[in-house]
C-alpha cells in the first residue's frame, strides 16, 4: 500500500521506491492468492508467472520480458494502467542453486543467467510490446511495477537456524517423509523471528544473487493455515472446490451434497498434513469422483 501511495503522490517522471516482496510458504499456502487478492482490492492489473518456465534469451523458454506483454494485456491495452500493476513470480526458489555444492552445472548456470533477466527487469527498463500483426509496438516502463517472488525454499529454514545458532535443534521438513502441521509451525516461527539481515544471507546462500535480493525488501514468511481458514476456503471462497464440484454435478443433473461430518474429517485430514488449499482441492475431487464410480 504504501508503493501504491508513492505512485498516486509521485510525479510521472519519478520512479517509487519499490517494496517488491518476497512470499514463502509451501505450495497451497495462498502465495498467489494473496498478491492477487491485493491487485483486485487496488482495482490493478495482475499477472503471474512460473519462474522455472523462463530462459535469458528465450530459445529453451519464456522470455521474462513476456510477463509485461501479458500485464499490458490485463490492462486492457492502457499503458499507464499497466505501468502501475503487478506481476507474481512463482517457484522463485527453483531458481536457486543451493542443492549443488561441487559446482555450477548446466541447469544452474542458465538460473543464474535467468536471475539476472529478472533482475534488469525489475530495476526498470523500457519493454517493447507487440499490439498487432503489422509490426506496431508500444513500450511499458517496469520501473513503477510492483514485483511479487514465491516459492517454498525447502531447506532455508535450516540455514537461517543455523545462522541463528540453532544447528543442534531439529528443524525444518524432513526428506523421508511428509511434512506435518509441528513442523509447519516450526518452520514459521524460525523464519519469521529471524531479522532481515539473516534472511538476505540466507537467501544469498540459497542460491538467489546478492543483487537480486537486494532489490526485494520486502520478506513474508506464510504462516500454515488454520483449521477455520481451510474451512472458510471450502465452504465461501468464490473459488472453493466444493462449489465446483456441485456445479460439475449440477450439469449433469445431480446434487452433490457435503455434511458437515464430511467437511470436517477432510480439513482434520489436510490441517495435520500442513499441505494447504491446493491439497484440499485435489482431496475433494478424488473423493467425489470415488462417489460417483
Amino acid at each position: 500500500f504504501e508503493h501504491i501511495k508513492q505512485i498516486r503522490d509521485n510525479d510521472i517522471n519519478v520512479a517509487p521506491d519499490k517494496h517488491n516482496v518476497l512470499l514463502l510458504g509451501p505450495s497451497g499456502s495462498g502465495k498467489s492468492l494473496l498478491a492477487h487478492t491485493v491487485a483486485q482490492y487496488l482495482e490493478l492489473p495482475f499477472t503471474s508467472a512460473d519462474a522455472t518456465s523462463f530462459s535469458p534469451t528465450g530459445f529453451q523458454g519464456a522470455d521474462v520480458d513476456s510477463t509485461i506483454t501479458d500485464l499490458y494485456i490485463k490492462a486492457k491495452g492502457v499503458v499507464q494502467t499497466a505501468e502501475k500493476g503487478f506481476v507474481f513470480f512463482d517457484e522463485f526458489d527453483k531458481l536457486g542453486t543451493y542443492q549443488n555444492k561441487d559446482g555450477l552445472s548446466k541447469n544452474d548456470t542458465l538460473n543464474l543467467n535467468t536471475q539476472n533477466s529478472l533482475l534488469r527487469l525489475i530495476e526498470g527498463k523500457q519493454i517493447k510490446v507487440p499490439i498487432n500483426n503489422m509490426g506496431d509496438n508500444v513500450y511499458v516502463s517496469t520501473n513503477k511495477i510492483l514485483f511479487f517472488f514465491g516459492g517454498a525454499f525447502t531447506g532455508l529454514v535450516d540455514i537461517v537456524a543455523r545462522l541463528n545458532g540453532l544447528a543442534s535443534r531439529q528443524i525444518g521438513f524432513r526428506s523421508d517423509s511428509k511434512p506435518t502441521i509441528e513442523e509447519a509451525k516450526q518452520t514459521y516461527d524460525i523464519l519469521c523471528n529471524a531479522s532481515l539481515d539473516v534472511m538476505t544471507k540466507a537467501l544469498i546462500e540459497y542460491g538467489l544473487s546478492a543483487e537480486l535480493v537486494g532489490r526485494i525488501p520486502v520478506i513474508v514468511p506464510l504462516a500454515p493455515l488454520t483449521k477455520e481458514q481451510l474451512i472458510e476456503f471450502l465452504m465461501q471462497m468464490d473459488h472453493s472446490p466444493i462449489l465446483r464440484q456441485k456445479n460439475l454435478f449440477a450439469e449433469s443433473g445431480y446434487e452433490l451434497v457435503f455434511t458437515d461430518e464430511y467437511i470436517t474429517a477432510l480439513v482434520d485430514k489436510v490441517y495435520l498434513m500442513a499441505t494447504g488449499t491446493r491439497a484440499l482441492t485435489n482431496a475433494v475431487r478424488n473423493s467425489t469422483c470415488q462417489a460417483a464410480f
